[in-house]
């Protein structure tokens, strides 16, 4: 798989729909205001449905943690399996800490409040999937060599109007998905 920033393609929407988190005070975890970067499957032939978020804090120059989150249900990744057990629905869906990346001391902490306290929100993960459809559309669309303005989330356009990215189809079709 290969990752790819939101913020590549929607760099406005990504600005203004980051998700921080502040910690005031707690044993495990510096009082610090975190926010999580979300990062995106770019390769046309998976299907992974994945978000990977990597966490940074405002006062840590350093990526602090990197989380692995399957968007789906354990049934979809049931259905989707023809991995060996190491890949079990379970395991596929997360969250859970990437090994393939860094982790800092404070990754175990991090990833128990993001799973506690971000990911609980419906209306997070459904915008999660959002983004995820968007950022595969956007690189779709740069590999054809389409335009990819993406649909700024501050157009007003009607659910029935042709799409503004071009693709041809109706809105609520498209980037509205």
């Amino acid at each position: 798989m290969q990752f790819t920033a939101f913020q590549k393609y929607f760099p406005e929407l990504a600005h203004a729909e980051t998700r921080f988190f502040q910690i005031v005070k707690a044993s495990d975890l510096p009082a610090d205001m975190y926010y999580l970067e979300e990062m995106y499957c770019e390769d046309p032939n998976c299907d992974c449905r994945r978000v990977l978020f990597f966490v940074f804090s405002e006062s840590e120059p350093k990526m602090l943690a990197a989380i692995n989150f399957g968007l789906e249900s354990e049934k979809f990744y049931a259905r989707q399996s023809t991995a060996p057990s190491i890949h079990k629905p379970e395991t596929r869906k997360g969250p859970f800490l990437d090994e393939k990346y860094p982790q800092s001391e404070y990754a175990s902490a991090i990833l128990d409040v993001v799973s506690s306290d971000i990911l609980i929100d419906k209306a997070y993960v459904k915008r999660l999937q959002k983004h995820y459809k968007m950022t595969r559309k956007a690189a779709a669309d740069q590999k054809a060599g389409r335009d990819t303005n993406p649909v700024s989330g501050n157009e007003k356009v009607g659910r029935n109007e042709p799409c503004p990215c071009g693709s041809g189809k109706k809105y609520k079709r498209c980037c509205m998905v």
